[in-house]
This record gives C-alpha cells, structure tokens and sequence, in this order.
C-alpha cells in the first residue's frame, strides 16, 4: 500500500518538473526572440548614426560654402537667417549689382545707361517664358535682359 501511496507522489514531481522544464524553454526561446529583437535594433541605430555623421559632415560642408559665400558679397551669415530664399537673392543681386557697377566705373565707362541697383528696379521685373524671349528682336532681348527680366524654362 506504501508503495502504491509513492507512485501518485512521484508522478506529481515528474509533471512538476517536466512544468518547469517546459516553463525554462519558453523563457529561452522568448530570450532568444528578446536578444535577436535588440541586436536588429542595434544595427539600425548604427545605420541612423552613420547618416546622421553623414548628415553632419554635408551640414559642416554647407556652413562653410555658405560662409565663404557671404564673405565674398560682404553679408554677414546673420544677416540671412530666418530670411525666405528670396529675400536672400534679392540681398546677393543688390550685391552683385552694386558690385558691377563699381567695376564698370573704375573701368571709366559710363554707367549712366546701365539699371539702377535698387529695390524700386527689382519691383519692375517682368517675366518671360524662354519661347517668348527668343521671339523678341535682339535689341527688345538687350532692353529686357538690362532691365532685370527674368527667364523661365
């Protein structure tokens, strides 16, 4: 009868032991998914740091042709932040412009004949599609082209 009263015991502990050993590897296998989730969450934070390190790299780029940029028209960078782009072209033709015609007149030609470097000038531009101005005679071209037209394509 002892030995009868045993056997449900023993049995008792094998199922416990075999709900453990279940129990361990399922915890595994959800540690492996759990490790190979972080190593693919690893590797995609190395490619965003490896395009952000690119990014920084074309920013510093940027910064420095902008800078140069600037200190040739004699603009400060300051002087175009938080300005639209064309109110930045507008600054860099009045340079330009400006710059011209200095060049002109230390050459000792006139530059009465040439457009004045003004904003009233700027507001003037007329626009032409590329088959217009090609209709026009060479001597409208020079007139449009000196008063500031713009081309579209």
């Amino acid at each position: 009868a002892a030995a009868a009263a045993a056997k449900p015991g023993i049995a008792a502990t094998l199922h416990g032991i075999l709900a453990v050993a279940r129990d361990r590897i399922t915890a595994g296998t959800e540690l492996a998914a759990a490790r190979a989730a972080v190593a693919d969450r690893d590797a995609q934070l190395s490619a965003l740091n490896a395009q952000l390190g690119a990014a920084h790299s074309q920013f510093s780029a940027l910064n420095s042709q902008l800078c140069a940029l600037c200190a040739h028209f004699g603009l400060k960078p300051a002087e175009l932040t938080g300005k639209a782009a064309a109110e930045i072209t507008a600054l860099v033709d009045a340079r330009i412009s400006a710059a011209a015609l200095d060049q002109v007149a230390s050459m000792g030609l006139p530059t009465a004949r040439l457009p004045a470097a003004s904003a009233e000038a700027a507001d003037a531009v007329t626009t032409l599609s590329h088959a217009d101005f090609s209709k026009l005679p060479p001597p409208e071209k020079m007139k449009f082209c000196l008063a500031g037209g713009k081309i579209e394509s």
